[in-house]
This record gives C-alpha cells, structure tokens and sequence, in this order.
C-alpha cells in the first residue's frame, strides 16, 4: 500500500479518521456541558442581582 492508503502506524486511514471523529464529538460534548453551566450561573446571579436590588429582597 502506498502512504496515502495508510498511517505511519499502520491504522487504516477509515480508522484513523473515525477515531478523530470520536474525540472531536467528545470534546464538543464536554464543551457544550461547561457552557450550559456557565449560563446556568450566570442567569441566577443576574436573578439575584435584579432580587436585591431592584425587588429589595420581596417576591415579585
């Protein structure tokens, strides 16, 4: 086989390329998990914020 038909490794490009694949869809998983988070956190101290100081601490 030539050297476009396989890695250095040995591992078939299909492989190689599926195994990428895998690990980019995980790290968007994982970054899509921190972000919700971070919004998440960000929503209720903007609640608490607008709670204190424009509600005075009373329910609305």
């Amino acid at each position: 086989m030539n050297e476009l038909t396989t890695s250095e490794a040995g591992t078939p490009p299909d492989n190689l390329h599926a195994e990428l694949r895998a690990l980019i869809a995980a790290s968007r998983q994982r970054l899509a998990g921190a972000v919700n988070a971070e919004l998440t956190r960000l929503y209720w101290t903007v609640g608490q914020r607008l709670a204190s100081e424009v509600l005075g601490g009373e329910r609305a």
